[in-house]
């Protein structure tokens, strides 16, 4: 009936069963309350693209 849909899709923008999965998981290995992993991962998402623009600035030929 509709072909771009896929079958067996959960209706969730995400598997909740695979979710829980996931947190407690990252609780096991890391250990961290959920707000201390929000603080370090919001960083990792800032730090990465600053990094690389230091990283083209480093490397841009000067004049």
């Amino acid at each position: 009936m509709y072909p771009l849909i896929v079958p067996l899709h959960h209706e969730a923008p995400g598997d909740p069963t695979l979710m829980e999965w996931i947190k407690e998981r990252m609780d096991s290995v890391i250990g961290l309350e959920a707000e201390a992993m929000v603080v370090i991962f919001g960083l990792m998402v800032l730090v990465i693209p600053l990094g690389i623009l230091v990283a083209y600035r480093l490397q841009r030929p000067r004049d």
